[in-house]
């Protein structure tokens, strides 16, 4: 019931080169690619509308792909691609914190919108996690399939996510249960870093193996996924409880802990997770009250103001390349 982690990068076999091998080859575009797909003069209304990269990679310029031509032009690239092209082969690794969005987004858009089927899957998946990369006699929850490398920050705080998403679904205590359970291995298990926010990693990775992960995993995202389902456990299980104090306490140490770490941040600290994966000219904009906890935590990341109103602002972010 798992979800694999994407298709490969690498792909082979296009119709001018059908040797080559490349890291992303089915999805760009040399100019004598264009040349003979398009011909001339197509090849000049796709320059009007489209800008092609160093890297090959088809831009829109100013969203005149939504005319009928640029929309003409692109089903021909794509009707190429499929055609003369050989599909890139499925990455079959399973990553911790992917299927732990997944899940997320599953029972949560099954529930809003009563779709017992994507709540089933959720739940398959979510046990395939379970009883496939975590430990229960350890506490271990481990990276990824092939690996026995165990998960940073952004892992386990993702799963116990979805964890306590799928109980609030289906109601089942096994979800709450491993939810918390799920939280209080973070609080054993990890460190904090000098700066006095959760490290990204436990205490039992080395620092080689911590060389081989991206810095990204560190980011506020992790720190916030966590701290909103402390949250959300104590409203679930009552700050009286024994379980509740303990996960109560947990986070009055993380809201202590750094300026960073506050339940606003979550959503920018998602805001900032996936402008670092995106390559382009992305801007990323924020509506918030003019008093919003969030709007202050956010307008390290939001300089250009760009409306002003009685009761918001809007911020611009820069390009992720300028940040």
């Amino acid at each position: 019931g798992r979800f694999y982690s994407s298709l490969h990068a690498v792909s082979q076999g296009t119709t001018t080169d059908p040797a080559g091998l490349q890291a992303g080859r089915f999805y760009t575009w040399t100019e004598q690619e264009l040349v003979q797909v398009l011909g001339t003069r197509r090849l000049a209304e796709f320059e009007s509308r489209f800008e092609l990269t160093e890297k090959g990679h088809v831009i829109p310029r100013d969203g005149q792909d939504k005319d009928e031509m640029g929309r003409r032009l692109l089903d021909a690239l794509r009707e190429e691609r499929q055609r003369g092209r050989e599909l890139p082969e499925t990455n079959e690794l399973i990553v911790a914190v992917y299927n732990g969005v997944f899940v997320s987004a599953l029972v949560r858009c099954g529930t809003l919108f009563d779709q017992p089927r994507w709540l089933l899957a959720g739940e398959r998946c979510l046990e395939g996690v379970r009883d496939g990369m975590w430990d229960p006699a350890t506490g271990v929850l481990r990276h990824c399939s092939v690996s026995g490398q165990e998960g940073t920050l952004l892992d386990y705080g993702c799963v116990a996510a979805a964890s306590l998403d799928l109980y609030e679904s289906v109601g089942q205590m096994r979800w709450l249960d491993w939810a918390a359970e799920m939280v209080m291995q973070i609080r054993d298990r990890f460190e904090w870093a000098p700066d006095r926010s959760l490290s990204a990693f436990t205490r039992y990775q080395t620092s080689t193996a911590q060389q081989g992960w991206s810095k990204a995993r560190d980011e506020p995202l992790a720190q916030a996924v966590v701290l909103r389902t402390c949250k959300k456990l104590v409203s679930i299980l009552g700050a009286e409880s024994e379980l509740g104090s303990r996960v109560a306490e947990f986070e009055r140490s993380m809201e202590a802990s750094h300026d960073r770490v506050c339940e606003e941040s979550y959503v920018t600290a998602q805001l900032q997770w996936w402008a670092a994966r995106v390559e382009g000219a992305l801007k990323l904009t924020l509506v918030a009250n003019q008093d919003s906890t969030l709007l202050r935590a956010a307008a390290p990341f939001f300089p250009t103001v760009r409306h002003v109103s009685t009761s918001c602002l809007l911020y611009t972010s820069p390009s992720p390349r300028d940040s």
